[in-house]
């Protein structure tokens, strides 16, 4: 029998709008754009800010992401014995916008799984919402953990990753990018920020474009953050 994830964390189901924006912030308008585009960006711990040029467009095809995230769902789903399509939804919800409820959900899900550590933005966000903060996410935890353990193949020791940013504070499970130009990109579209450059360990890596999750287009690699 199919079991559906039960999302506990918020009163009703959430559709994000919008074309693919992965784990990038919340589109124009909302939080990252206009109250933190002139935030001064402090590099994180073992990150450098550096100068990189903007590639010119980066080809967002939404019906093909949205397909391989449907791919990847119907992997997770029958090996974990999950409702698929409830899976893809979700999936593709947290791929268009990480501030989503499903992108908050998996988000607490790696608090639970990995250590990972929430933004004070995202638990705001979750208060506004009425999401619980205890909610039992066993289902949430196993699908991240798949998507861990099928990107060990891609990982090695670890990557040197990208990633445009105008935030001071890193989100539990965050996007970065393999090509600089494409993080520049990132920067110029938003209005502002910083190209930042880092070296992640391979334990520090949730899952990479190539099993499925985050955007092939811009070759994100989703990132745990503990601190």
């Amino acid at each position: 029998m199919k079991v559906k994830i039960r999302f506990n964390f918020y009163n009703d189901r959430h559709k994000s709008k919008g074309p693919g924006r992965g784990w990038w912030g919340p589109p124009k308008g909302t939080h990252s754009a206009r109250i933190r585009r002139n935030a001064s960006v402090a590099a994180p711990f073992g990150a450098s800010i550096i100068n990189a040029k903007p590639m010119d467009d980066l080809n967002q095809d939404e019906d093909y992401e949205i397909s391989r995230h449907s791919d990847l769902a119907a992997d997770i789903a029958y090996e974990l014995d999950l409702d698929e399509d409830m899976l893809a939804e979700d999936l593709t919800d947290w791929a268009i916008d990480s501030q989503s409820r499903s992108g908050l959900v998996y988000q607490r899900a790696a608090t639970q799984e990995f250590g990972a550590k929430l933004s004070s933005y995202a638990v705001n966000r979750m208060q506004k919402l009425g999401m619980s903060q205890s909610a039992n996410l066993n289902d949430e935890r196993l699908v991240i953990r798949y998507i861990y353990d099928a990107s060990r193949q891609y990982v090695g020791n670890g990557m040197t990753l990208y990633r445009g940013s105008s935030h001071r504070e890193s989100n539990a499970l965050e996007s970065w990018t393999t090509d600089p130009r494409i993080a520049a990109f990132y920067v110029r579209r938003e209005g502002g920020g910083k190209v930042l450059k880092k070296f992640f360990s391979a334990d520090q890596i949730l899952g990479t474009y190539q099993v499925g999750i985050g955007l092939e287009a811009a070759r994100e690699v989703v990132v745990i953050n503990r601190s």
